[in-house]
């Protein structure tokens, strides 16, 4: 249509609807001018017209305006029209012509999925399944994406919850197999079935959602084993993940990403406490090469972030661990999302900003003297964190949330983030981990000496560097940092970390001194990040105090021989493999 037929006050009634649809709260006439670029004279008299026509509700105290009941009726009608067959052909084609394999469409049915649509793709070699066969769920990964979506007790339902028959060599036979399967696949993100249900078909699916988060079928790239390699896997797994994150969306699902529901854990029919974690994480650019940049011909995309870091080191250790945050709605916080939740953090309440960046940083490494780095932080989304970013609901299941010092420095708003933090998590009786993480850079010539401590003096587990303890306290001896901390209020742990020459931790009746584990330190950014996940992860286990010290000591030097914050970071089983002198610690 051209431009100029286009009705102006029409296009922005439905900006109007638009922007309050994306709004968590109500908000003010003058909120929406300024943000729409809207002359408040024009919004006044359409959000008037809206509210006269029930697409739009007055808070007559407040004066603030949101979606009324009408336009949830509109919606409703329309997602009871669409079909999801009509909504996916598009995207089976789409996916089938980027991929040149075979993609599907599958619901469930009686405890079975049922082949509702295919694509064929250009390879030559073709699949057996057609349009109407049912197969069974637990070996497919149409099947299994849509499991994971399901409570434990209808799972157990579907699959009997015994002895599973196998398809191939590579099925998974045992109910707690198929159980810690389809934990990966929250934690991932997607399914796999390689090889389980077709020694030859290698196979990632993705369910789709509906405006209650109720899983409605699922769609699948199926392909040769033979021919899937990292990069193909990699690639496959996005475009499906994107593709049923969009389709989700068409029906009226409004989350990030698809498995939002709290996992099961690891440890199948045991509860296993969450790690909450929150605050602040950026995309990280690395240059293939020392010098300026401008001689640099390549670089690499990772991220860096004190609280995801810990995150991923709990999940890598088979803890439940979320990150809460906010991203940039662009690029760099897709891949933020992608990544971290790629790595078994859910990610699910994340809250995407249309109106500020994701925070980056670039490094420059230098020849001669300590690696350089550039923040690119300012009005990030990051930065614009509020208190509004919680609630109690934040905090089910949790059993212990980590923060750190860079959080309440990044702005006022994070810093009544923070305060809120404290508050609930003490209310609820959730122990709060804190690391001051001190960062002069961000002070600003402020002294924040005195905030820090008094978060110190709330917290149930604090970790912090000697060097942290002499700036903040005027102390670099332990035994005087310790009886200074335990008294300002520290109730369970203590961690010093001294960096190459070990750690002091302390309990109210306990002390041990962790020596230094010999290692080849490559790349010390995130030690500190990995001590505090592995020591997390013995005091989430019962495991005595200097058992949690070692396990954090014995993390930390990993992380360091590898380039990047989280690359190094051991599994539970490597971790007690080092711990019980099965392995070296040396990589």
């Amino acid at each position: 249509m051209e431009k100029e037929k286009l009705n102006k006050a029409v296009l922005r009634s439905i900006d109007i609807l638009d922007y309050l649809s994306h709004s968590k709260k109500p908000v003010t006439l003058s909120a929406i001018s300024k943000d729409l670029g809207i002359p408040k004279s024009s919004v006044f008299d359409i959000i008037h017209t809206l509210v006269h026509k029930e697409m739009v509700q007055m808070d007559e105290d407040t004066k603030c305006f949101s979606l009324d009941v009408h336009c949830f009726e509109i919606g409703s009608t329309y997602l009871s029209r669409t079909d999801i067959h009509t909504q996916a052909r598009p995207v089976l084609k789409q996916l089938s012509l980027q991929t040149g394999e075979t993609t599907f469409l599958a619901v469930e049915n009686n405890g079975m999925i049922v082949y509702l649509d295919k694509e064929e793709g250009s390879s030559p070699t073709r699949t057996t399944c057609v349009i109407g066969d049912r197969n069974d769920m637990y070996s497919t990964g149409l099947g299994k994406a849509i499991l994971a979506t399901l409570p434990i007790e209808k799972i157990r339902q579907i699959t009997g919850g015994g002895r599973l028959t196998a398809k191939t060599s590579n099925t998974k036979t045992t109910f707690d197999e198929l159980m810690e399967d389809l934990e990966q696949i929250r934690q991932r993100g997607y399914s796999i079935d390689n090889r389980e249900d077709n020694e030859a078909v290698f196979c990632v699916g993705a369910p789709i959602l509906n405006q209650s988060g109720d899983c409605m079928g699922a769609i699948s790239i199926s392909a040769i084993y033979t021919s899937i390699t990292d990069e193909r896997l990699s690639f496959f797994s996005q475009l499906i993940t994107s593709s049923a994150l969009g389709l989700s969306h068409k029906f009226g699902y409004s989350g990030v990403c698809l498995y939002p529901t709290p996992s099961y854990g690891i440890n199948i029919g045991k509860y296993m406490p969450k790690v909450l974690t929150i605050g602040e994480t950026m995309a990280v650019m690395v240059p293939s090469e020392t010098g300026p940049y401008q001689y640099i011909n390549h670089f690499r995309l990772c991220f860096a972030g004190a609280e995801s870091n810990t995150a991923i080191g709990l999940s890598k250790l088979g803890h439940q661990t979320e990150w809460l945050s906010c991203v940039g709605d662009d690029e760099f916080g897709r891949f933020l999302l992608s990544r971290i939740r790629a790595e078994g953090v859910s990610v699910s309440h994340v809250r995407l900003d249309a109106h500020a960046p994701t925070g980056l940083m670039a490094k420059r490494f230098n020849p001669s003297s300590e690696t350089e780095v550039f923040y690119y932080r300012s009005d990030s989304a990051a930065s614009q964190m509020n208190e509004t970013l919680i609630s109690e609901k934040s905090f089910e299941d949790v059993g212990i949330v980590h923060m750190t010092g860079i959080t309440p420095v990044l702005s006022q708003s994070c810093l009544r983030l923070t305060r809120r933090v404290f508050e609930l998590a003490r209310s609820l009786n959730v122990r709060i981990s804190f690391d001051p993480n001190i960062r002069m850079k961000l002070w600003k010539q402020e002294d924040y000496r005195d905030l820090i401590k008094e978060f110190i003096s709330q917290s149930n587990i604090v970790f912090m560097g000697l060097d942290e303890g002499h700036l903040l306290y005027g102390e670099r001896t332990p035994q005087t940092l310790r009886d200074i901390i335990f008294t300002s209020g520290c109730t369970d742990y203590l961690a010093l970390k001294n960096g190459s020459a070990g750690a002091y931790v302390y309990s109210i009746n306990e002390d041990c001194y962790i020596p230094p584990h010999p290692c080849v330190c490559i790349d010390p950014v995130g030690a500190g990040d990995a001590f505090n996940a592995g020591f997390l992860s013995g005091i989430l286990d019962g495991r005595p105090l200097k058992d949690c010290g070692q396990r954090g000591g014995i993390t930390g030097a990993l992380c360091t021989q590898v380039q990047g914050d989280i690359e190094g970071l051991p599994t539970k089983k490597e971790l007690i493999d080092i711990q019980n002198h099965i392995s070296p610690i040396t990589r």
